[in-house]
């Protein structure tokens, strides 16, 4: 995926909020007032508007995806059923702008977008944008259809919990809890490998629990 850059996907997913026909939200969670953002507030968070913004498409150049896990009782099978796509600011490029020693940020999500509309927007605008498959350019797909074969690659980030953190939630808390030696030892990226390692177990155990399902 091409995610950044006048001919990525970004590009689309901005004319989709800036066409109106697309709603964008500042959270995915109704306990916390979904907030649907304007047209103008959406546009100061995906590129520079002024000198002081900290956005810009080229900083964006990966999506989180938010689904739920369900069984389809139809069709005996458990499948994925996409939710929102999320913009996402990685935390190389969330810092403080006008410190040139600060340190990177954490990723922050900053618009949640309804799947099930963008793509039917996409669909109705006949978006050209490409999934490319360098190893048979001949099979490369459109967005949708990669969207819909789950194509991309990806690694969970999170999932359901009652604090509502991330996986990097969770390791940075273990990590903070450590005397400085232990720290020292880790390494400062531990956090990150730990978060990724922990997502590895948690897919593990979705495909054990489809393996198992129809176990006797």
């Amino acid at each position: 995926l091409y995610g950044s850059g006048v001919d990525g996907i970004m590009k689309y997913i901005y004319e989709a909020i800036d066409s109106g026909k697309v709603k964008a939200y500042a959270s995915d969670s109704l306990e916390r007032s979904k907030k649907e953002l304007r047209i103008t507030e959406f546009d100061s968070l995906f590129k520079y508007t002024d000198k002081n913004s900290q956005y810009r498409i080229s900083d964006l150049y990966y999506l989180d995806l938010k689904e739920d896990f369900v069984f389809d009782r139809h069709h005996s099978r458990f499948k994925y059923d996409t939710k929102y796509i999320v913009l996402v600011l990685p935390g190389e490029k969330n810092i403080d702008t006008s410190d040139n020693n600060a340190p990177p940020g954490l990723d922050k999500p900053f618009a949640y977008i309804p799947y099930k509309e963008l793509m039917e927007f996409f669909e109705e605008k006949g978006f050209k944008g490409e999934w490319i498959n360098y190893n048979n350019v001949v099979e490369s797909k459109t967005y949708i259809e990669a969207f819909q074969q789950r194509m991309f690659g990806s690694v969970v980030t999170k999932f359901t919990n009652p604090f509502d953190k991330s996986l990097k939630d969770f390791s940075q808390e273990k990590y903070d809890k450590l005397t400085k030696e232990e720290r020292d030892k880790l390494g400062a990226g531990w956090p990150k490998l730990q978060a990724f390692l922990d997502a590895m177990a948690f897919e593990y155990k979705l495909l054990d629990l489809e393996n198992s399902f129809w176990e006797w």
